[in-house]
């Protein structure tokens, strides 16, 4: 059923992840980017802290996320 379809998708995935970060280590490139841009949107928050201003929300991390990382945009299609 649908159980062993999201397993199958999962198994896929995670073969083709393996495969790709062997190849060209799109995966350590990926995990850069979106840890740039987590830390980007915490000094964020503390400026606006800061500032006394209203911070960045989740919305904005996740767009600023899928705007930069092939990998995000990729999953998000899935």
């Amino acid at each position: 059923g649908s159980e062993m379809c999201i397993r199958d998708r999962c198994v896929d995935v995670t073969t083709a992840l393996r495969h790709e970060e062997l190849r060209c280590h799109y995966l350590s490139r990926e995990l850069h980017i979106l840890i740039a841009l987590r830390d980007r949107w915490l000094a964020d928050i503390a400026a606006a802290r800061r500032q006394g201003t209203a911070p960045p929300s989740h919305t904005e991390l996740y767009k600023r996320i899928v705007s930069e990382s092939q990998l995000a945009r990729e999953l998000r299609e899935m």
